[in-house]
């Protein structure tokens, strides 16, 4: 650009225009207002660029709501064959006891301790995490609960174990248990009461 260009764009900084509207009267430098002419102008390559982008964008925006809509199908989709396969795996590999409970229940809330017990279900508590996770809900209402939480283990000729699940039964039905959360730092384990 030459030097005539500059003093051109300076000079339209300091002409003032005011708006011929009636209703506006605004003041304007003449450099920020955009002139048109009554014809139309021949497109230049920028003209192409733009309109280029705009169809791209718009071709994007599709896209990616087609690749959402997709993948939410998808997903709930995958959920419902994971249940299935972890009720079939669940089936092979339970003892056939446990299977009769275990059918009423969701695979997500039951889990598999292994000693002094094999398993607790906390009914219900999969639902819970699912609608926090999926909507972000920070309260829950009075039916999103945990309904029973039960604990499971097969019965055993183990005199030991016999007497272990006794006194696990008799802490419960005495109700000698607390619920306690514990903060691990550094090593150290505080226990916070609830």
């Amino acid at each position: 650009m030459d030097a005539s260009t500059f003093d051109l764009f300076h000079q339209g900084q300091r002409i003032l225009c005011k708006c011929p509207n009636p209703n506006c009267g605004e003041i304007s430098r003449l450099s920020k207002i955009r002139i048109k002419s009554g014809k139309k102008s021949k497109p230049t390559w920028l003209d192409e660029y733009e309109k280029r982008m705009k169809e791209y964008n718009a071709e994007n925006v599709e896209y990616v709501r087609t690749k959402q809509e997709k993948k939410a199908k998808e997903t709930a989709k995958g959920r419902i064959q994971v249940t299935k396969n972890i009720r079939k795996v669940m089936k092979k590999s339970l003892i056939p006891a446990y299977q009769n409970i275990l059918k009423n229940y969701d695979p997500y809330d039951i889990n598999v301790i292994g000693n002094p017990i094999d398993l607790v279900v906390f009914d219900g508590a999969s639902k819970i995490k699912e609608k926090v996770k999926s909507s972000g809900v920070k309260s829950l209402t009075g039916k999103d609960i945990v309904k029973e939480v039960i604990l499971l283990s097969k019965k055993t000729s183990n005199s030991d174990s016999k007497k272990l699940h006794k006194s696990i039964d008799e802490v419960i039905q005495n109700k000698e248990y607390e619920w306690k959360t514990a903060n691990v730092l550094e090593g150290n384990i505080e226990f916070d009461q609830c």
